[in-house]
Parts: C-alpha cells; sequence; structure tokens
C-alpha cells in the first residue's frame, strides 16, 4: 500500500521546515539531494516518514509535523517527553533526506545487487541511522531549533535499526581490517558509493566511491520508524 497522501503546500511553514532540514543535510554530508521538491504526508499506520525512489518525501503528521509545530508555538520549554518526540520528529526527516543524498547506481554492473534486496537494505539503512544520530545536533543547530528549544541537543534517542546498525559496524570493522583503511574511511567510503554497489566494494575489500547514476527508480523508498511508533 502506498504511503503517499496529500502534498504539504509549499508555502507552508512544515514544507519551509522540512525543506532547511534537507538543506541543512546536504551542506553536512557534502552530497547534493536527489529531493525533487514533492513533501506529501505519510498514510501508513506503522510508517512515519519515507524517502521516495522518485525523489520526494513523505512525513506522518502526528508525528512529525505536529511535535515540530508545538516546538515553535509551545511559548514554552518542551517537557521531557515532548523533547524526546521532538527530537525523534527531527531525526525521522534526517533520516529520511539522507536517503535521499545516495545514488541507487546500477545493479546490472558487474558486483552489482539490487538495492531493495536483504543485504543492500541493511547497508543502507545501518549507514543513514547511524549518521542521523551523529549528526542530528548538527542539523538542530544549523536550522535555528537549538535557539527556540535549547534542551533538545543531547537529548538521548534510541535506534530504529539496531540489528541493522550493529551488522554494518561488523561489516565496516571488517573491511577496514582487510583494507588496511581506517574504519571512518571505510564508511565514509561505503556511504558515498552507490546502493548497488556496496557490497561489490565490501567484496574487495577497497570500498571506493561509485560514480553518481542518474536513474532513480520510481518505487516508494525504506520508511523510519521512531520510537514512539513501532520501530
Amino acid at each position: 500500500m502506498s504511503g503517499v497522501g496529500r502534498p504539504i503546500p509549499r508555502n507552508s511553514n512544515e514544507y519551509l521546515w522540512v525543506a532547511s532540514v534537507i538543506r541543512s543535510v546536504e551542506k553536512l554530508s557534502g552530497t547534493p539531494s536527489r529531493w525533487n521538491g514533492e513533501l506529501h504526508e505519510e498514510l501508513r499506520a506503522n510508517a512515519v516518514g519515507s524517502a521516495l525512489d522518485g525523489g520526494g518525501m513523505t512525513v506522518s503528521v502526528d508525528n512529525v509535523l505536529k511535535p515540530v509545530a508545538q516546538a515553535y508555538t509551545a511559548g514554552r520549554p518542551l517537557t521531557e517527553t515532548e523533547l524526546l518526540e521532538l527530537r525523534d520528529a527531527v531525526l525521522t526527516v534526517v533520516h529520511e533526506a539522507y536517503h535521499l543524498t545516495h545514488e541507487f547506481g546500477d545493479e546490472n554492473t558487474p558486483g552489482g545487487a539490487p538495492a531493495y534486496s536483504p543485504d543492500a537494505l541493511v547497508l543502507e539503512e545501518g549507514l543513514t541511522e547511524t549518521w542521523a544520530h551523529r549528526n542530528v545536533d548538527a542539523v538542530i543547530q544549523d536550522i535555528g531549533l537549538a535557539q527556540v528549544q535549547p534542551e533538545l541537543t543531547g537529548v538521548v534517542s534510541f535506534d530504529s535499526y539496531p540489528a541493522y546498525t550493529a551488522a554494518t559496524d561488523e561489516v565496516v570493522r571488517g573491511a577496514a581490517e582487510i583494507s588496511g583503511l581506517s574504519p571512518s574511511q571505510v564508511r565514509t567510503a561505503l556511504e558515498q558509493a552507490d546502493r548497488t554497489q556496496r557490497w561489490a566494494a565490501v567484496a574487495a575489500g577497497q570500498p571506493a566511491t561509485a560514480a553518481p547514476q542518474s536513474d532513480p527508480r520510481s518505487v516508494d523508498g525504506v520508511s523510519y520508524q521512531p520510537c514512539s511508533a513501532s520501530r
């Protein structure tokens, strides 16, 4: 079932806020975003957002847009629970925005794997979730949200994909041992590689950045589910 609902008006505060997060992720990652400017309501009950293969994004009204709006309109410091809900909302958009900085590539090239094969998804979600948690405070600072809710930075949030992030950490560690690169070098190379070519790079023991491709798929992307929903 498609989770794509009504479009968020482009002149709305909600749209402009999401766009600011996407621009921040693009700047902090140093990688151009595939975002095509389309932002829709997320309809699935068990998901709070998704990066669409065509370049669009969906976000939950209740789990993302409402907590963000409250941060700006409450006129007071948020409670501990509200801060956690807000941080999860920001993480959702950061996570999906980071998906949109990744190119698919060509699964038919030597060593290529389908982008939505289980093994490829492990790396995509593991890399993306780790990057989101490591950079969310920088995004919060960059878009000025820390000035509105200073207590938001440093709030501890739960990992949406603990099995995937743990597995990805092991892949990074093993590839670093084989290649002689540092784990941070391996992780960066895997993040920058096309999604269809990551396991080929790991198998070769020399993760390397692949040339960006310009033919994204047209089906729905993967979903991000925060702890307040069903992650």
